[in-house]
């Protein structure tokens, strides 16, 4: 009778909680919790008056999640891929700055490397690690080469991360454990552990190396386009063909990736240009505030238990945040936003063409889509 008691106490004490939710109310709840981790993180930027608070509401965009075994292990590479690229910002590319093409040069060499580890990778962690190594360089440099930022660019870019990811734990870390993970979570999997009956796939190195000259090349490409036209706000383009590279060329169907990021990329092009020309200049104070970003968010929110378009969640979400950039005194630039958006289509469009003409299908990277997300 007692182990009888035992054995019940025990089965309630397992009990999964998490389905008492109901699946319809999963992706409300995600929605909250994300806005509100959000909120936390650009009040405290704004209040403190940090450089580009809204890449600490970009960084939730693309960690939360309600899986945290998932969230954790996201959360530990980003920090650890953004302090390797800042290390490297100040101790190797910082000497390259002045030098525009030696820089791109470094910059290609770079984002070939950090593709290769990530191809070589053991688990999903190192390889988004690598991806964000890669990705960071170019978010602290590209932009503004001015070599007496560098260090300030590269602690201001690690703090914002590190606010993020710890807005994104105090809300989703400290609340009951009752959230429901039934819809398909479809950032960075836990990989399952190896065990002694299941041999390890090997590591194709060839593949391996051929993806990182692919991406050499591919950004030299870039590097050339925006040298030779003289791009004004090329700097733009440059960084999110960057950033494309990076997460494409490990992708099986580079075309198919690069037509739904198209139209991922126009529809948070147009929510954000309605949020902040036609409702952000009309409302005052930070609760208004996030209340207008919410409503230019909801579309992400809305597909992410679709089982197709579920995968661009967190690329929409933090494209929107990124566009619409909330800081302590908004400047409203029709003409730069549209500058940026033509970045944004021209940077995607000549990623996916560069990859698909020098890396055929052929040739491709073992896909990689349990190592890394969609949106980095």
């Amino acid at each position: 009778m007692s182990s009888l008691n035992t054995t019940e106490s025990e089965s309630i004490r397992k009990t999964d909680y998490r389905a008492l939710v109901p699946d319809i109310l999963c992706v409300p709840v995600y929605a909250g919790l994300t806005l509100i981790s959000a909120a936390i993180a650009l009040f405290f930027c704004f209040s403190v008056q940090i450089d580009h608070p809204s890449s600490a509401a970009v960084t939730v965009m693309i960690i939360a999640n309600t899986n945290r075994a998932a969230m954790g292990q996201k959360s530990i590479a980003r920090l650890i891929g953004t302090f390797i690229a800042c290390v490297a910002m100040n101790t190797v590319f910082a000497h390259f700055v002045q030098a525009p093409w030696i820089f791109l040069i470094s910059f290609a060499l770079w984002m070939g490397m950090c593709v290769f580890v990530s191809t070589i990778a053991p688990s999903a962690s190192y390889a988004y690690a690598a991806t964000m190594s890669a990705i960071t360089v170019g978010i602290i440099a590209i932009q503004q080469m001015e070599p007496a930022d560098i260090f300030k660019d590269s602690v201001d870019r690690f703090l914002v991360v590190s606010i993020g990811i710890a807005s994104v734990w105090l809300v989703f870390g400290l609340i009951p454990a009752i959230l429901n993970n039934s819809f398909k979570s479809h950032t960075l999997r836990v990989k399952p552990a190896a065990s002694a009956s299941t041999p390890s796939n090997p590591i194709n190195w060839a593949k391996a190396l051929r993806g990182g000259l692919a991406t050499v090349f591919v950004v030299l490409i870039g590097c050339a386009f925006w040298m030779v036209t003289t791009w004004q706000d090329g700097s733009a383009m440059f960084l999110v063909y960057g950033i494309f590279t990076a997460n494409l060329i490990q992708m099986d169907e580079v075309i198919n990736a690069t037509i739904i990021s198209f139209f991922a990329i126009l529809a948070g092009l147009l929510s954000a240009f309605l949020c902040l020309f036609f409702v952000l200049p009309y409302v005052n104070g930070f609760p208004m505030m996030m209340v207008a970003i919410s409503f230019a968010l909801l579309p992400g929110f809305f597909i992410k238990s679709h089982p197709v378009l579920g995968v661009l969640c967190p690329a929409f979400l933090s494209i929107v945040m990124s566009l619409i950039g909330p800081t302590n005194a908004m400047t409203y630039n029709v003409t730069g936003y549209m500058n940026e958006a033509l970045a944004f289509m021209i940077g995607l469009g000549m990623s996916g063409i560069a990859i698909s003409w020098i890396l055929p299908s052929s040739i491709r990277l073992p896909s990689t889509a349990t190592k890394s997300s969609s949106s980095t």
